[in-house]
């Protein structure tokens, strides 16, 4: 449980309807990857992610 063993050792897998970036968040605590994290999951969320207070994030 992640209250007892933090959350890091929790596996994203075991809830992939709730979490829509599971696979990026287990793929960044296996490579040791640190940072923002962007998950497109719809037809327009891309476009949103392009707004000018997002553009530091994706250089």
């Amino acid at each position: 449980m992640a209250a007892d063993e933090g959350p890091a050792l929790v596996n994203p897998s075991h809830f992939p309807n709730v979490v829509v970036n599971a696979r990026a968040g287990y793929l960044g605590i296996l490579f040791g990857l640190a940072g923002p994290n962007v998950t497109l999951c719809g037809p327009g969320t891309g476009l949103e992610a392009v707004e000018p207070g997002d553009r530091p994030a994706l250089a």
